[in-house]
């Protein structure tokens, strides 16, 4: 990429006004005042561009476009800076709006220089009002109008047109779909054996030089082969080199990076932790139903690994990415609140449900990988399930005054099902593991009676039975909010 500087005309221009040089001499002549002279020696001494330059040194050029145009001429030959961008000072310093600059402000004339000659995308003709700042110099390499950069990409090789080195394509054998050009390193992971890849010169390119007779020399390590394509076999990085005919040099490299396969046995933690949070998610679902007695406790315990290593990135030959690996089996028991459910509620009577669910257990299982070398990117399976059966409820009864029940209250629990249980997908955009959570309820009710007395210290006193069916769950399956389980750093 070629150097940048810019000169403003009526902004800064620094100069170092202590700085002695004994470099070479270089005269430019002010156009609009031809007994003055621009001298590095004299009136310049030496000249600073830049972001680097300190404002308190800094000095006012005259207004006039002519004599920054000798100043930036200067410049580029102290600098070797091949763009130049001169700004007008006011209309009447005869510079007019450079036409076909549409990316730059109005006042502003960008320069290039051409140092082979070959006018590569000269964009804006000269003309007299824009006088190059190599005008001075017996060949003029300056241009007005947009560079190619490093596009002109034979610019110090003198030639009438633009002719480039070759493009060299590589492709990694194990996945063709990974493929590097125009100087991206193909980069592969080291797995144990060889990895080979093909370099060729992409034919396709109008404007590369001729192979010549002799044909395209090819160099590097682990290359074999000769023509237009060679074969690179190895665990070892590599910088290949073609030379062609008229003595141009194409280069391309292989990067080799370590497989570096470690252990993350740390993370098991994480998934018991998660697991643990989103069962709190069944026992809010019983607490929803009454007043908390006891509260419930949950474990989960895992075992196997989780491990991590480099791969080959998909479909992506210039880096290397991460697979994270899962195989994790275990255990999950839960004990659920104690609550206490209202059945009935009157004036004379209040009968309430003391219900245990006891304790559930299920196994839990994760397998599957978060690999940046597939398509998928994440591929997992697992998930768990816990059910309760040991079911037990106890109805009691208080009247509103002492002495009223004529006998303790009774009841039976209708147990259907209740489980809590989650699968585990994966988010290729997440790169993460999903955990979502159910709980399944087949209906679970409770029949119930108990005999108040009424009329208490009356004649009229006696026993009214009361008695009811009450579903205290219907069948359902209801999804909880979704959480992240694992995802990749």
């Amino acid at each position: 990429m070629k150097n940048k500087f810019i000169i403003t005309v009526c902004t800064f221009l620094c100069l170092f006004m202590n700085h002695n040089s004994s470099a070479q001499d270089y005269n430019f002549y002010d156009k609009d005042d031809p007994n003055y002279v621009w001298n590095l020696q004299g009136d310049l001494k030496g000249l600073c561009v830049g972001s680097g330059c300190n404002q308190l040194n800094t000095v006012y050029v005259q207004n006039n476009y002519t004599n920054s145009r000798n100043i930036a001429y200067l410049a580029s030959l102290l600098q070797t800076s091949d763009i130049i961008y001169i700004t007008r000072g006011s209309e009447s310093d005869g510079g007019g709006t450079a036409s076909g600059m549409d990316d730059l402000p109005p006042d502003v004339f960008q320069w290039y220089r051409d140092k082979d000659l070959d006018g590569f995308d000269s964009g804006v003709a000269i003309t007299k009002e824009y006088i190059s700042p190599g005008a001075n110099d017996p060949v003029d390499y300056w241009h007005l109008g947009k560079s190619m950069g490093s596009n002109d990409c034979d610019d110090n090789v003198y030639n009438l047109q633009n002719i480039c080195p070759y493009n060299l394509i590589l492709k990694d054998l194990d996945n063709p779909e990974r493929t590097t050009s125009h100087g991206a390193p193909l980069v592969m992971v080291n797995k144990g054996s060889d990895r080979s890849a093909t370099i060729e010169i992409d034919l396709q390119q109008e404007n590369g030089p001729g192979i010549g007779n002799q044909g395209a020399i090819w160099s590097g390590t682990g290359i074999s082969g000769s023509g237009y394509k060679v074969t690179y076999s190895g665990n070892q990085s590599s910088t290949i080199t073609m030379q062609s005919n008229p003595g141009f040099t194409s280069t391309a490299s292989i990067e080799i990076v370590p497989e570096a396969k470690v252990s993350l046995s740390a993370d098991i933690q994480l998934f018991e932790n998660e697991i643990n949070n989103v069962t709190n998610a069944f026992k809010s679902f019983v607490e929803e139903k009454g007043n908390t007695v006891e509260a419930g406790t949950q474990s989960c315990s895992l075992t196997g690994t989780v491990e991590r290593k480099n791969v080959d990135m998909y479909a992506d030959g210039s880096k290397y990415g991460t697979a994270t690996s899962f195989d994790l089996k275990g255990t999950l028991a839960q004990k659920m609140p104690k609550v206490v459910i209202p059945l009935y509620e009157s004036g004379i009577v209040n009968i309430t449900l003391n219900i245990n669910m006891g304790v559930g257990t299920g196994s839990v299982n994760v397998k599957g990988t978060i690999d940046d070398s597939t398509a998928a990117a994440v591929e997992i399976e697992g998930g768990f399930e816990v059910g309760f059966t040991a079911f037990s409820g106890e109805v009691s009864a208080t009247a509103g005054l002492a002495n009223s029940l004529c006998a303790e209250a009774t009841g039976s629990l209708n147990v259907g099902y209740f489980t809590g249980g989650a699968t585990i997908r994966g988010d290729s955009n997440l790169k993460g593991l999903i955990l979502d959570p159910t709980v399944k309820v087949g209906e679970i009710s409770f029949d119930y009676s108990v005999s108040v007395k009424v009329d208490v210290g009356t004649f009229n006193e006696k026993c009214e039975f009361l008695s009811g069916h009450k579903v205290i769950w219907n069948e359902q399956t209801i999804p909880c909010a979704s959480i992240v389980l694992y995802q990749k750093q």
